[in-house]
């Protein structure tokens, strides 16, 4: 209930780290964050859950940028660098299409590869809790999950400046030393989760049969 962070974090020994300058197409900040932080008011506080995977955040909104047309002289070199890029983009995103029509399985993938345009790689294992890979910046690899071993998905993805052609080469065993360390977190999360639906809907259930009033005085 502590609305100080400064004290808080003080009081914890903790530290705050301050994020200038985020709009809604930051993608180097976690999309919890840049969410939340768009429904604040300024030196509005909030608290955003964790879970197994995820951290807890407590949040406060210290400013608001409104938004404005620069003078196109002061913005010029950014607007031919994302005109290329979108324009780069457009282009990937065919020569992609092409070269996808003529693949049928992921060891397809390699004979189109020239290191140059067309980049053969492999990630790392990705959870189906959490599609988003390192190697694979901004690609939202959720769309994954309707294929099988040796498939290629079959349309592209892209991010602001590639794009990609998926295909999965093989699947993680289960690591039971990892689910050892994770099994309390998870049952807690998913305890957490059970408790707030039940909470839920109680609380719409009450709100069907109560007239209810909301001191907004008391909440600040």
């Amino acid at each position: 209930n502590e609305k100080n962070l400064e004290k808080l974090a003080k009081k914890l020994n903790l530290k705050i780290k301050e994020l200038k300058g985020i709009d809604k197409n930051s993608n180097n900040v976690d999309f919890r964050l840049v969410t939340k932080a768009f429904s604040l008011k300024k030196n509005e506080v909030a608290y955003i859950s964790g879970d197994y995977e995820h951290p807890i955040y407590f949040i406060k909104l210290i400013n608001i940028h409104p938004s404005y047309i620069p003078q196109f002289k002061d913005v010029k070199d950014k607007v031919i660098k994302e005109y290329k890029k979108a324009k780069g983009k457009e282009i990937a995103i065919k020569e992609a299409q092409k070269i996808l029509s003529k693949i049928k399985i992921v060891k397809d993938l390699k004979k189109y590869a020239d290191n140059k345009k067309v980049i053969y790689s492999e990630t790392d294992f990705i959870s189906y809790h959490n599609p988003f890979s390192p190697d694979l910046i901004g690609v939202n690899l959720k769309p994954i999950e309707k294929i099988k071993k040796g498939e290629v998905l079959r349309n592209v993805l892209n991010n602001d400046s590639n794009a990609f052609i998926i295909g999965i080469l093989k699947f993680n065993k289960f690591d039971e030393v990892l689910f050892a360390k994770q099994k309390d977190r998870i049952k807690n999360f998913i305890w957490q989760q059970k408790a707030n639906y039940r909470i839920n809907k109680y609380l719409e259930k009450v709100k069907r049969n109560y007239k209810i009033d909301i001191n907004e005085k008391i909440l600040l």
